[in-house]
């Protein structure tokens, strides 16, 4: 809504507050913690975007960050004034000597109290602001804000002077004070409205009262009726109020039509006696005070009613340098942007906003066409979004694509022009531009997701294992937010193309290497070598379970110990059942990378989210495997592949370490989700071992991971064994007591 905010606190005049209508929305959340490394419906940091420093813009960003990219790429950008519109500035950290601020309910609350009286609202101000909120008529969870705090703030003061003239106490406030709390009895529900004042009473508090009694019905919904009696203060030129009545009844017949309709609708007719008023206020020099809120309710309005043509106005206003009130502006033409306004109209902004961000084929050529015609660097920007590198257009876009470092387009026509590039086999010469953006010299400034798109471009072109390694990580812009301390640095993860790579793709030898590679952040080295370590005393690889072994040592110094232990036993069963035993009470220990971060409890503890005890390489059971393996199935389905297998492995790799990986990930595949491998080890050695100490506990952490791991169709008989064993074999056993159930 086009409103001059400073204005539009002074518009409430006493008791009647500017209420927006909200949308209230309750809904179930799908949880995935898998973290993204792209954001893709608006900006990393909103400030730096609207700063210029655009990276790759998202076809999906939401109309507003298109508009900033828009204004950017055709150099237009932004004043200071205008991004603290948009954007505002976080608020400074306040100073020891900072003292809240109080809030409209307890100034209000106060002010009651010096006249001898509680208010009666004080608890509905005081427990949620839904308390001044109303249900629409038309839905179940919309409401509108009827009661705001400028209505309380504007009441507290009016009270304030009615308390200086006639005394706190005085017969006269009381009997505001009474016409008041009826009025605000109306800001949920209901609809009380005040008796007429008594005759007795001055003329100042029987003028009140009839703005009171006016205002009541506006709160309870009476809006012909309250704007009726704000026309006749507006011709008393007695009262007071008599300057607000013809503005207020346009707030009426404002509310009555934008409510009067189902949700996104307005009534026509009922907003034309509203543009009436307003317009009238606006021509009125005696009413000077209340111009700028009423131009800007008149501006509200004419949206409604006239669309395209309000549309057009606006667009031509926002792409001026010192286009004035950018904030509102932008919110009207948004709201006929997302509604389907303006298609008709001549207009080279919402031409290109809705050509960026459509998805149709004829798209890509409106583009082109637009392109060759005006030579402007949006245009460009969304042909290169489009194009790829079969059409026939591609060598000129690539020849246009070169635009210089300074211009906020550069990274955005860079990344494309190198897609672009790769696409038609020219990766030599594309592996040397993307060395020297992201590394040589520390690298070109971007934003996170910029960053990432183009690491994932350069793993795509690796030919080394250094420089897979290097190109492997992405920092983390969505997702669930970094644990141990909330370290920045944990953000830094291997991302789902790398992780098809590591999980799948690389021998052993390459894991372990990779664990002790400086490359790579000490997080995920430590992730590395422990999944290197299990998965290789899983596979039985004698040969690289020492190597294994001594990194996650070295990375893993609390678990050193245990893992000698693993080491001392004795070859075969004893130490299939110490392996099991150890994993047991290590429940985040799994045979691979994980794509989420870092696990929120210690790998000894049982985690909230259920990443306990891996699930079966190939299978994906609600929220429990890794989410990328979900994907990359979808995706082999979809182009036809026959499993997590039929992948192409990385050129760094010789034809014996591919055999290898496929060997080791075969092997892999056959054995079952962790709770019933490790069940089946235990009740097999307890079986053949029973005097064994550990195998009392061993029976019970079995039992546990068929609670809180990764299951199916085979756990319960599992977890029913275990426990039977359990119980049978050493019911007096601490172990015992805490196992009271299977599962």
């Amino acid at each position: 809504m086009a409103l001059n905010r400073q204005s539009l606190l002074a518009v409430s005049a006493v008791f009647l507050g500017y209420g927006v209508m909200t949308e209230l929305q309750f809904a179930c959340m799908d949880v995935d913690f898998a973290p993204s490394f792209v954001r893709t419906s608006s900006p990393d940091e909103p400030r730096t975007f609207i700063d210029g420093q655009l990276g790759i813009i998202e076809p999906t960003y939401l109309h507003t960050h298109l508009f900033w990219a828009y204004r950017h790429l055709e150099g237009v950008g932004f004043t200071e004034e205008q991004r603290d519109q948009l954007v505002p500035r976080p608020m400074p950290p306040p100073s020891q000597e900072y003292e809240p601020q109080k809030s409209a309910t307890e100034l209000w609350t106060e002010t009651v109290a010096e006249t001898g009286r509680e208010s009666k609202l004080v608890q509905s101000f005081l427990y949620g602001g839904n308390m001044r909120m109303r249900q629409v008529p038309f839905g179940q969870w919309q409401f509108y804000l009827n009661c705001p705090d400028d209505a309380v703030l504007t009441a507290t003061r009016t009270l304030k002077n009615r308390m200086t003239q006639f005394g706190p106490k005085s017969p006269e406030v009381q009997e505001w004070l009474d016409a008041q709390e009826t009025v605000f009895d109306n800001c949920k529900e209901g609809a009380a409205i005040p008796a007429p004042a008594p005759a007795h009473l001055p003329a100042l508090i029987k003028a009140d009262r009839n703005y009171q009694i006016a205002a009541a019905h506006f709160y309870a919904g009476n809006f012909d009726e309250a704007a009726r009696r704000f026309e006749a203060i507006a011709a008393d030129a007695s009262s007071p109020w008599s300057g607000w009545g013809r503005y207020l009844a346009g707030r009426c017949f404002l509310r009555k039509g934008t409510l009067a309709a189902d949700f996104g609708e307005v009534d026509a007719t009922t907003l034309r006696e509203a543009e009436v008023r307003f317009a009238a206020v606006t021509e009125d020099p005696n009413l000077s005070h209340l111009h700028d809120s009423a131009r800007g309710l008149l501006e509200y309005v004419r949206v409604r009613l006239q669309p395209d043509q309000t549309m057009k106005a606006l667009s031509s206003e926002l792409v001026k340098k010192e286009a004035s009130g950018i904030e509102e502006r932008w919110r009207d033409y948004d709201w006929l942007l997302d509604r389907g306004h303006g298609t008709a109209i001549d207009d080279d902004m919402t031409d290109w906003l809705r050509t960026f961000q459509s998805s149709d084929p004829n798209a890509l050529e409106h583009a082109l066409s637009r392109w060759r015609d005006k030579k402007t660097l949006p245009w460009l920007v969304a042909v290169l979004a489009k194009i790829n590198a079969d059409h026939q257009a591609v060598d000129e876009v690539i020849a246009a694509a070169t635009v210089p470092s300074s211009s906020p387009g550069y990274l955005m026509a860079i990344y494309h022009r190198l897609r672009l590039e790769v696409a038609k086999g020219r990766q030599e010469s594309v592996r040397a531009e993307l060395d020297e953006l992201l590394y040589e010299g520390g690298g070109v400034a971007m934003p996170p997701s910029t960053r990432n798109h183009f690491q994932a471009m350069r793993l795509g072109l690796a030919e080394t294992f250094e420089q897979f390694l290097r190109a492997s990580l992405r920092e983390q812009v969505v997702g669930r937010a970094p644990v141990l301390g909330g370290d920045d640095s944990l953000k830094v993860l291997v991302a789902e193309d790398s992780l098809v790579v590591f999980n799948q793709q690389l021998p052993l030898q390459h894991l372990i290497e990779a664990a002790g590679s400086a490359i790579l952040p000490l997080h995920v080295r430590e992730e590395l070598a422990l999944a290197a370590w299990v998965r290789a005393a899983l596979l039985v690889e004698v040969g690289q379970e020492p190597a294994a072994r001594a990194i996650a040592s070295e990375l893993w110094p609390s678990l050193k110990a245990e893992l000698d232990a693993y080491a001392a036993a004795p070859d075969g069963q004893a130490k299939k059942f110490a392996l099991a035993f150890f994993l047991l009470r290590h429940p985040g220990a799994r045979p691979y990378l994980a794509a989420t971060v870092r696990r929120a409890e210690p790998i000894n503890e049982i985690d909230d989210f259920r990443e306990n005890w891996w699930c079966r390489l190939d299978w994906e059971p609600a929220m429990h495997m890794p989410i990328y393996l979900k994907r990359r199935q979808q995706q082999l389905e979809h182009g036809g592949g026959q499993g997590l297998l039929n992948l192409t492995f990385p050129s760094f790799l010789s034809s014996a370490e591919i055999t290898a990986a496929e060997r080791q990930i075969r092997e892999l595949l056959t054995i079952p989700t962790a709770p019933n491998h490790l069940s089946y080890v235990v009740i097999n050695w307890a079986k053949s071992h029973p005097e064994d100490p550990r195998v009392p506990q061993a029976l019970h952490l079995a039992v546990r991971s068929t609670r809180v791991g990764c299951t199916d169709d085979h756990t319960t008989a599992l977890s029913k064994a275990a426990f039977q064993q359990l119980h049978r074999r050493y019911p007096d056993s601490e172990w015992a007591k805490k196992t009271k159930y299977w599962y």
